[in-house]
């Protein structure tokens, strides 16, 4: 008899979310500076960071500069896998969806993460954000695509042009993908990873692929607060690794998916 499958992902998840219980209880405080925040996931102040941080440009697939409140959600996301996190995000994002043409049928998936990563971190995060998006939008998450390699070398410290390279031909469907696909994102660099998980898509059938990332990564665009944090957090924001813009989450190399 054939054993069943355990999804370590979602075990994970499952614990994580107990444990972070205990640290967010019932939104009692804020998840960036830890003050009370009255029911919600961010306090009074800490919401209006992260509203000064976003992008007006409406033509532009992200939501946030990845930078003060929007970078530590964003770090919290990627680097603890913070499922509340992931809910404040994807909450700005539905709300620039609700500018789009989307069309009814469209499934969101995330980019797959580097099996290593996976190991490493236990949790995906890119699949939490396709998640948390898709309960605030109503569209179906699934994990639509594969890495060819277990483990890729990551984009981080890379020029536009070796990224470019780096994760040409990196991806695959992982089935016949639907007509129409979201792929969401923490972090847009330079857009290389993006397209080369859309050409994958587009090779097995899929018509229109719609781009959306939490944040997009300035070059040059400084500011302290990214670094030091605003003068409400707690937490030390310069200690956190730099995001990985373009790195990917999502499902692990030649795993489950559709």
């Amino acid at each position: 008899m054939r054993k069943p499958r355990i999804d370590w992902d979602r075990l994970l998840r499952r614990a994580d979310e107990g444990l972070l219980g205990l640290v967010y209880p019932d939104a009692a405080v804020c998840l960036i500076c830890g003050r009370a925040a009255e029911g919600q996931l961010l306090c009074a102040d800490c919401r209006a960071g992260l509203d000064a941080c976003r992008i007006e440009d409406g033509d532009t697939p992200a939501v946030w500069h990845y930078e003060a409140e929007a970078g530590t959600l964003v770090r919290m996301l990627k680097e603890r896998a913070v499922g509340p996190a992931a809910d404040v995000l994807a909450e700005g994002m539905a709300e620039k969806l609700s500018g789009m043409r989307v069309p009814p049928d469209t499934v969101i998936t995330s980019v797959p993460m580097p099996g290593r990563r996976l190991r490493l971190r236990g949790v995906d995060h890119g699949r939490l954000l396709a998640e948390a998006l898709g309960r605030k939008t109503g569209l179906p998450a699934r994990p639509l695509l594969k890495r060819k390699a277990a483990d890729a070398r990551t984009q981080r410290g890379l020029s536009a042009e070796e990224r470019r390279i780096n994760v040409r031909g990196a991806f695959a469907a992982a089935c016949a993908a639907p007509r129409c696909v979201l792929l969401v994102d923490d972090v847009l660099t330079t857009g290389a990873t993006l397209d080369s998980c859309r050409e994958a898509l587009e090779a097995a059938g899929c018509a229109q692929v719609l781009f959306l990332t939490a944040a997009r990564a300035d070059p040059g665009r400084a500011d302290d607060t990214a670094k030091e944090g605003s003068k409400h957090a707690k937490m030390d924001r310069s200690a956190d690794p730099p995001a990985d813009p373009d790195g990917g989450a999502g499902d692990r190399a030649g795993g489950e998916g559709c």
